[in-house]
């Protein structure tokens, strides 16, 4: 999710396959779809030309009887790399498998397979997501992650960090490799790699002031884990499929998205911003939703929690089996955290389970409410232009899937916190906050302040010290915004394992 200063509005957050692969039944009704094959891979020059489909209906024709859980997705696969599916693991198992030479990236897919382990930890009074994630990652020999080491607030200063993970991941957990500048440079690691199964309620577990859920006897949490990869080296190029679910009451189907004018600029625009990542846009699919999700998500998502049986989420398991990023358009987002604006967009989680269909964080939401509104003359025509709505939901929705794809907040709003990767502009509050502001500045690891001085557009792009403002992933949308991408993130991007 990112912040964004819109000119349309006040201020905005944004915050080989195989044959077949099914949902199946579990915790709530569930419908069993096919993956979608990917179109043939094949070299490209970037912005691509998109192909437009319309998808039909995607999602039971009746809602789930309660929290759709279980079972586990499986992936999708890939046309260049592969799947090794580890099964059912308990926290604290180490899990072992083996990088083959010149393997450009790995993911560590995590899924919840039992429905009554916790979903919260509180520690020191406050509520917290019961997140999975490693506590520790060995690769060759070397422990390149330890989720009990606090990372530094700038994870690529310093000769920087292997691995950097960081958000809200409950239920369902990605960890992909590479992310950071030092692996980049360093390539991934062959030879045997292994991964202790864990989340926050196990961490939790002798921790002073931490309790698991509400101080009740839960389960020992267990984990359905995949682990994907993808072929290196890292391409120059590449091709990405993406999803759009029409969740919105706007009146557009699948059929006629194909044709409309406002969609079509919001695609064209999606893929001139892929393209300064160094991606093709190949096909663009459009789905329906049955008539029970739209009564549901149109207006009822909420931002503020990333439960796993919360309207966001739930929303989230309606996405199809494919190697696509899916976006939910919908009328409204709804949060009661003011500050910074309303919320029109919002990861599941960072990064997505890239491959996986029909998990409580296989895709984000993104606001269709500025679909067709021109605040300018000709704003829709010619270049990028934030006067033009359509284009507005192309920058949302490009942010999210810079995030599903393994990208963080360039500068997070305090200004104390960046990005592990080295060649992205930085904009820390106690050099770029203006002297006339009388808010204080956020320290890294500090105690909270009253006041924040939240970095915005005009702070961070006065100057090369106070920088940033014009990149995709900064965490305000502005008049500075132009969705640049630095090379390094190019390279994080281009090494998911959905771009073929």
């Amino acid at each position: 999710m990112t912040r964004a200063r819109d000119p349309l509005v006040p201020l905005v957050a944004l915050a080989g396959f195989l044959a077949a692969c099914h949902g199946g039944s579990g915790s709530g009704s569930r419908y069993e779809p096919v993956c979608v094959p990917p179109d043939p891979a094949g070299t490209c020059t970037p912005p691509g030309s998109p192909t437009l489909v319309a998808g039909g209906t995607a999602g039971p024709s009746s809602p789930p009887a309660s929290c759709v859980l279980l079972p586990a997705a499986t992936s999708c696969g890939l046309p260049d790399g592969g799947v090794l599916h580890l099964g059912t693991r308990a926290v604290g198992e180490t899990v072992t498998f083996e990088v083959a030479a010149g393997t450009g990236s790995v993911s560590i897919v995590s899924q919840g397979t039992n429905a009554a382990m916790p979903r919260t930890v509180n520690y020191l009074g406050s509520a917290i997501d019961n997140s999975v994630v490693p506590l520790t990652v060995t690769a060759g020999g070397q422990k390149i992650y330890d989720d009990n080491v606090l990372p530094p607030a700038d994870p690529a200063a310093d000769g920087g960090t292997d691995v950097y993970y960081a958000g809200a991941s409950p239920w369902v957990g990605t960890m992909t490799i590479p992310n950071t500048s030092r692996m980049l440079d360093g390539g991934v690691p062959a030879g045997s790699w292994s991964a202790v199964v864990s989340d926050f309620a196990y961490e939790c577990s002798g921790t002073p002031g931490c309790a698991v859920g509400d101080g009740g006897v839960f389960p020992a949490s267990t984990y359905d884990v995949t682990v994907v990869t993808k072929s290196g080296p890292v391409p120059s190029t590449g091709t990405i499929d993406v999803a759009f679910y029409l969740v919105t009451s706007l009146p557009i189907t699948s059929a006629t998205a194909v044709t409309n004018a406002n969609l079509g600029r919001v695609v064209s625009t999606l893929a001139t911003l892929f393209a300064n990542a160094g991606l093709c846009l190949g096909r663009v699919t459009f789905y329906d939703v049955p008539a029970w999700a739209k009564q549901r998500y149109a207006t009822g998502v909420n931002a503020d929690t990333a439960d796993a049986c919360g309207t966001l989420s739930q929303m989230l398991t309606l996405a199809m089996p494919a190697n696509a990023v899916n976006f939910f358009l919908v009328d409204d987002i709804q949060s009661a955290n003011t500050t910074g604006g309303t919320v029109v967009g919002v990861d599941g989680t960072i990064p997505g389970p890239a491959s996986f269909g029909g998990t409580i964080a296989s895709g984000a939401a993104v606001s269709a409410a500025y679909l067709g509104q021109v605040r300018a003359l000709g704003a829709c025509s010619g270049g990028i232009n934030l006067n033009c709505g359509n284009d507005v939901i192309a920058l949302i929705a490009a942010h999210e899937a810079g995030h599903f794809l393994g990208l963080y907040h360039t500068t997070e709003a305090p200004g104390a916190y960046f990005d592990p990767v080295a060649d992205t502009p930085t904009c820390p509050c106690t050099l770029c906050k203006p002297a006339s502001s009388t808010a204080t500045c956020q320290t890294a690891f500090g105690p909270p302040v009253s006041n924040p001085y939240f970095v915005d557009g005009q702070d961070c792009s006065a100057s090369t010290t106070c920088a940033g403002a014009d990149n995709l992933m900064f965490w305000l949308l502005s008049g500075a915004s132009q969705g640049l991408v630095s090379p390094e993130q190019g390279a994080i991007v281009r090494a998911n394992p959905l771009v073929r």
